[in-house]
């Protein structure tokens, strides 16, 4: 009668056992989950870009110089060249540079400062014998985006302050002619690798800025008495502007 008690006693000592260890065995690891619990959580983003801009009022000054008749073909260093003509590429008058700071709210979404330097390009003008009529154009900003992000891309619009700048070629002591037009800004941009203290971003804008006033514009150099004059025109200064850069997440 006792070996028997001492017998079930024994099996229900292995059966508590055996319960334990498959609840060990079955107790979720938790570790993980506290490691991520305290990972600092990165809201704020600093980002340097640089890139180009593009379209502007390239195409609305050269079809105000060719109504002034600065549009003759020029036998310049050798060759014949069509005027008028326009250089919005990269580095073609300076090198645009854009600042960002951001601060994420609630997931998806963010605000966005941005203040950035935009020379956009020049246009050139010819009448002939020997008249020419050059434009630099730019642009200074400064704007306010609300952003939503979805995996990898990030896009938003907001409004902007915009100074479009112009001045004449052949004149580069002389002070930039400038405005001051309100706008708003759109884009997108996408960062790598994701949730990174530091990362690198891809980033396109378009920008748009309405019309602005430039000239007059008058060719320094005549031998004929009437110098070619590119009158006071309204131009678009809505352009893209399309960079890269380093950012920090803190």
């Amino acid at each position: 009668m006792h070996r028997k008690s001492h017998v079930i006693c024994l099996v229900a000592l292995l059966g508590t056992s055996s319960t334990q260890a498959q609840e060990v065995s079955h107790k979720p690891d938790v570790e993980p989950v506290v490691a991520s619990a305290n990972q600092p959580t990165r809201r704020w983003s600093l980002a340097v870009d640089i890139g180009r801009g593009a379209s502007g009022p390239a195409s609305d000054i050269e079809e105000a110089m060719r109504h002034a008749g600065l549009s003759d073909t020029c036998p310049c260093f050798g060759s014949l060249i069509a005027h008028p003509f326009s250089n919005t590429g990269f580095w073609s008058v300076g090198l645009p540079v854009l600042l960002e700071v951001e601060y994420r709210t609630r997931e998806p979404w963010s605000l966005a400062a941005t203040f950035s330097r935009t020379p956009v390009g020049s246009t050139s003008g010819y009448r002939d014998p020997f008249q020419f009529v050059g434009v630099e154009y730019g642009v200074y900003s400064a704007g306010l985006s609300i952003n939503a992000a979805y995996r990898m891309v990030q896009a938003g619009i907001g409004p902007a302050l915009y100074i479009p700048l112009a001045r004449q070629e052949s004149d580069p002591q002389r002070p930039w002619g400038h405005h001051t037009k309100v706008g708003f800004v759109a884009g997108g941009r996408t960062a790598v690798p994701a949730g990174a203290r530091f990362f690198v971003e891809v980033r396109a804008e378009y920008r748009f800025v309405g019309r602005v006033d430039v000239g007059p514009y008058t060719a320094p150099l005549t031998i004929t008495g009437a110098a070619a004059t590119l009158p006071s025109t309204p131009v678009r200064y809505n352009h893209w502007f399309v960079g890269f850069g380093p950012g920090v997440r803190f």
